[in-house]
């Protein structure tokens, strides 16, 4: 969590007068900016970045909120990607399976179909590092294929399959984008 606040004249960060007038930002790794002091102080006197100059440089982002925000758009995208499948008449039987050899996003059924689909969703924010799709590479449809033996085998007498049971890999692809989200279906999309 960061903390902003003024910095007077007569302020002091470290116990020695300043004369910086700026912000100084906290964040929950301890590092510190003080607006025309020069810079990123750790707390320990050793400061890095740029030193005097009349422009104060930024504060870096600390790598959780730049984490959290790919979790946020990724987390509305499969939310998106569920309410689609949902709304097609599938029938969803479980969401983020975690085993070790990776998460299925969406487990489900399609309506009227004896097929069981371990579906990948692939969000994105734009279409400037190409199709959501285009990342789910060989190493990652040999983890979801494994993955989704691991869930057979634990939920084989629960899931109501027989012999005739078929299984797909789809992946579903979601652009934010500006306006109206793009939402694309690829039904087996990998074996």
């Amino acid at each position: 969590m960061e903390s902003v606040e003024m910095v007077r004249k007569e302020d002091s960060l470290d116990g020695s007068r300043t004369k910086a007038r700026g912000v100084r930002v906290e964040n929950a790794g301890g590092y510190r900016y003080d607006g025309n002091e020069g810079g990123v102080n750790n707390g320990d006197g050793d400061k890095g970045g740029r030193r005097g100059g009349s422009a104060a440089p930024r504060a870096p982002k600390p790598f959780i909120e730049r984490a959290g925000r790919r979790m946020n758009i990724g987390r509305r995208g499969e939310e998106l990607a569920v309410a689609f499948l949902e709304n097609s008449g599938y029938r969803i039987l479980q969401r983020n399976f975690t085993c070790r050899h990776g998460e299925i996003d969406v487990i489900a059924w399609p309506r009227g179909v004896n097929t069981l689909c371990f579906i990948e969703v692939k969000c994105r924010g734009n279409e400037n590092m190409g199709r959501p799709h285009e990342s789910v590479g060989s190493r990652k449809r040999k983890h979801y294929r494994q993955a989704a033996t691991i869930f057979l085998m634990r939920e084989w007498d629960n899931l109501g399959v027989d012999a005739m049971t078929e299984f797909r890999f789809d992946v579903m692809e979601v652009v934010l984008g500006g306006g109206k989200p793009e939402i694309n279906h690829i039904r087996s999309a990998f074996i």
